[in-house]
């Protein structure tokens, strides 16, 4: 017995109605994109058409997507030095969040002049199934509230032009990709990648920051494929070592914010090749800190958001400076030791030495 997918002549479509839902047509076997597939006579298909189908669908998906790996921050607008906050593990809905600490930082942030936000994941605590039941009791509010939530922070840091960058994590996208197939909040974060404000990264997420006339990369990813209990940047150095020397390397996930000076590569910094000298390797913090999970596995977890301070600086040069916290950051910016490294950097600008 054969099989036929185009029309034959006892058989006219034309002028029979499609059936719908809600007054959408439904999709028939004819117009479906695996309809293009031909079968032959006695029921075999050539891959070469299969392949061909298979390309236009990964076309659409390509098209679709709105993650990348690679992106470039264009922030050379700045008539000054920026700060940019690191900042992971919200975990909205938990009962055990200090909501006090999220809401006066989220405050600062969108009240404070040249400074912007780059998330580490986990902005959800997203429990919908779990091996263990008591993780889904410990939320407040459940993850369609969630979502919403997460949809109000996201447009206002939007409309403020201050969520600069977003990346994958395993409590928002994972655990939906588990249940669902996909991110069930995907939606919240199109708005600022279409309006070219937001940045959203997937995998090893490799960003340049452009301000002045140089640029300073980063690697920011939820989690590592390294953990020490004694070295919490493990993952981080092992990144440095193995993948990219970054003048940035941030993770979170632990729930245990820490961050390093780490200087290396100090010939391909003299060289020009845009690597080498300063890095930071970054750690973030969590806002759950009443988190038995979290104290079994990883140590007390604890509020932290290092802040790097990014001047402008002439090309193939680099001036970053790291604080524990987005307020220390813009103290620093505010004061005179500020001031002065700034009037240093300007003279150095217009006369490089």
């Amino acid at each position: 017995m054969t099989r036929s997918i185009g029309k034959t002549p006892e058989t006219r479509l034309d002028n029979v109605p499609h059936p719908s839902i809600d007054g959408f047509p439904l999709e028939t076997e004819e117009e479906h994109i695996l309809a293009r597939v031909p079968f032959s006579p006695d029921g075999k298909i050539k891959f070469e058409d299969v392949f061909r189908v298979t390309k236009e669908l990964q076309k659409i998906k390509k098209d679709s997507q709105y993650r990348v790996e690679k992106a470039y921050l264009d922030l050379r607008h700045a008539d000054g030095p920026i700060a940019m906050v690191y900042s992971s593990d919200w975990h909205l809905g938990s009962l055990g969040c200090d909501y006090d600490s999220m809401q006066r930082d989220l405050d600062f942030l969108l009240s404070t002049a040249n400074i912007g936000l780059a998330t580490v994941g986990d902005l959800k605590d997203n429990f919908a199934s779990f091996h263990n039941v008591a993780a889904i009791h410990g939320q407040g509010f459940a993850g369609d509230l969630q979502n919403l939530v997460l949809e109000d922070i996201s447009t206002r840091l939007v409309q403020a032009n201050k969520l600069w960058i977003i990346t994958w994590d395993n409590h928002s996208v994972e655990f939906d990709e588990k249940v669902i197939g996909y991110e069930a909040a995907n939606y919240i974060w199109r708005n600022g990648v279409r309006l070219n404000k937001t940045i959203a990264l997937e995998g090893e997420g490799f960003v340049e920051l452009h301000i002045g006339e140089t640029f300073y990369t980063h690697i920011i990813v939820h989690q590592s494929r390294s953990h020490s209990s004694v070295h919490k940047l493990a993952g981080n150095k092992r990144i440095y070592q193995t993948r990219f020397p970054a003048h940035v390397i941030a993770t979170g996930h632990t729930h245990s914010p820490d961050y390093e000076q780490y200087t290396h590569y100090e010939l391909g910094q003299s060289l020009g090749y845009g690597f080498g000298g300063r890095s930071y390797l970054v750690k973030t913090g969590t806002y759950k800190t009443n988190d038995t999970y979290s104290q079994r596995y990883f140590g007390q977890p604890s509020i932290g958001t290092p802040t790097i301070v990014y001047f402008p600086m002439p090309k193939n040069m680099h001036k970053h400076i790291c604080f524990p916290s987005a307020e220390d950051a813009v103290r620093y910016m505010n004061g005179p030791a500020f001031m002065h490294d700034f009037s240093e950097t300007t003279r150095r600008s217009v006369h490089p030495t």
